[in-house]
């Protein structure tokens, strides 16, 4: 904070906010959403008072490193195609001195790191006070027939791995209930669980399942929200197995 306060007295276009020291909303009930729309709410009522035109909105964690034209080129791609409503580049975690990739598919971009449009902002209406927020706005964007992508060739780096904030154990243990909240399908379920049992995190899939069995035993809240039931339901599923059948052609092509 020290940092970003000493930058806006030197220049007029850095503005710092900050919440009540005694703020204390738990992770797993949505206090990064709630965090980020205290952080959209502030720019649009600013733009809004100073008359200031404005196409995009970016969010960038303080662990994460970009260089001087990340933004610039994901703002230039967008320009290109109008249907892209959320983007960003790929995450590299520092591990030690040692760099790894952050794999996922190439339409879910990344929470740090990214770049959304304001005419999708405004039409997902923000970010959700949820236990993934940044994963929720992408289902919202795409329901609503937006294109989102993860650009392979620009990136950024993240000094410590995603969800290891509170020690890496407690991160699957996040997960874990966040699978619970969403209501996520049995069949992802199972494929998330052995992607992690033959992953060098093999260990923490006792977190990830003890994460989900505590939202069932102590029968945490769920999400009613229909849009996001019907996409973990019926869309995710479909798009799991069309990329098994993409993968397994590719390898017999090879």
């Amino acid at each position: 904070m020290e940092i970003i306060s000493d930058y806006s007295l030197k220049y007029d276009f850095i503005k710092s906010i900050t919440i009540d020291s005694k703020f204390d909303m738990p992770l797993i009930e949505g206090r990064y959403g709630y965090l980020c729309n205290i952080g959209f709410d502030f720019l649009t009522k600013y733009c809004k008072s100073n008359n200031v035109d404005w196409e995009y909105m970016g969010l960038i964690d303080a662990d994460t490193l970009v260089n001087n034209y990340y933004f610039h080129t994901l703002i230039k791609r967008m320009n290109i195609d109008y249907e892209l409503g959320i983007t960003s580049g790929i995450i590299y975690n520092k591990i030690k001195e040692s760099y790894y990739i952050e794999k996922s598919l190439d339409y879910l971009p990344s929470g740090s790191g990214r770049l959304i449009r304001k005419k999708c902002f405004n039409d997902i209406k923000g970010y959700e006070i949820t236990p993934s927020p940044d994963s929720a706005s992408i289902i919202k964007a795409i329901l609503r027939g937006w294109k989102t992508k993860k650009y392979f060739d620009i990136a950024s780096i993240q000094l410590r791995e995603t969800s290891s904030k509170e020690g890496l154990w407690n991160g699957y243990v996040f997960l874990g209930v966040g699978r619970y909240y969403y209501r996520t399908h049995p069949v992802i379920l199972l494929l998330n669980v052995l992607q992690l049992v033959f992953s060098s995190k093999s260990f923490y899939t006792l977190a990830f399942l003890k994460g989900y069995v505590i939202g069932y035993l102590t029968n945490k809240p769920r999400t009613n929200d229909k849009e996001i039931i019907y996409y973990y339901k019926y869309i995710r599923p479909r798009e799991i197995i069309l990329f098994i059948k993409n993968f397994i052609r590719n390898i017999v092509n090879i």
